[in-house]
């Protein structure tokens, strides 16, 4: 009965050994494919980053050629040229036909900063207005 009791002990033992080296490698085995799968992901992020601040880079370049138009827009000879183009019979102002306002103290004004913004963004879009009129001449 001792021999008995002594080979199931050892089967046990053999039993939850096999068990434990199971366990490990499982455990391993799950920890190596999430570690490789982190390392996957990251470099799919990398690149969407990539091609993120590709595409900053591109908006950033088109809005430097849209600030040089607009800048040539706003250039005196730029907009002679466009009058003689167009046949406009247009003059400077006479001294009598221009009227010149006092400035508005800073505290009696009644226009409000956001309104003053939205004029500027109307400026801004009226220009573009006349850069898509514009033949390119690049």
């Amino acid at each position: 009965m001792n021999l008995d009791n002594t080979s199931a002990r050892t089967n046990s033992f053999t039993r939850k050994a096999l068990l434990l080296i199971m366990a490990i490698l499982l455990v391993s085995a799950i920890g190596g494919l999430s570690l490789v799968w982190l390392r996957q992901e990251s470099s799919l992020q990398a690149l969407r980053g990539q091609s993120h601040e590709k595409e900053i880079a591109r908006l950033e370049r088109r809005l430097h050629q849209l600030d040089a138009k607009i800048a040539s827009v706003h250039q005196p000879e730029f907009l002679k040229e466009l009058v003689r183009q167009r046949g406009l019979p247009l003059v400077a102002p006479r001294g009598n036909q221009t009227v010149h306002l006092p400035a508005i103290p800073e505290r009696e004004r009644i226009v409000s900063k956001e309104s003053v913004e939205t004029l500027f963004s109307s400026y801004d879009l009226a220009l573009f207005s006349i850069e898509s009129r514009i033949p390119e001449t690049e």
